[in-house]
């Protein structure tokens, strides 16, 4: 008979931990995008000159070590933080929150380079400008 494993408990940031946490993970998602970037041009150069050998070999390796990069970063994301890094393209990191303890999920988008602001996602207990209100506070 299997043993039955206790549900792992998510971490639920405040509006400020989750602001702060945003800093701390800024480097590495701007990082995993610039690995999407890589692994974009890569696919161009194999689809359109699939004969260039050596160029075909060179972005392979881009491509191989971009998605490595990427996607290395977004599982260590959610295993040490139960934060999920959604978009490669955009940025898009999900950050589980509480909020006048309802349990929400805060949206974070880095697009190209920038932030773009909070949202939170399905349920909408907070707006846009609710969230940067307090933030500002």
């Amino acid at each position: 008979m299997k043993k039955m494993s206790a549900p792992v408990k998510v971490k639920r940031y405040t509006i400020d931990e989750a602001n702060k946490a945003v800093r701390y993970f800024s480097a590495p998602v701007l990082e995993a995008m610039r690995a999407y970037s890589i692994i974009k041009m890569a696919e161009k150069v194999i689809r359109h000159c699939p004969s260039a050998s050596e160029e075909y070999v060179l972005h392979s390796r881009l491509y191989q070590k971009g998605m490595e990069k990427a996607f290395g970063l977004g599982h260590e994301f959610h295993k040490k933080y139960g934060v999920d890094f959604k978009d490669y393209k955009y940025g898009k990191l999900v950050i589980p929150g509480i909020y006048e303890d309802r349990e929400i999920d805060f949206v974070w988008f880095f697009n190209e380079g920038t932030i773009k602001g909070w949202k939170t996602e399905d349920d909408n207990p907070l707006s846009r400008r609710d969230i940067s209100e307090l933030l500002a506070a």
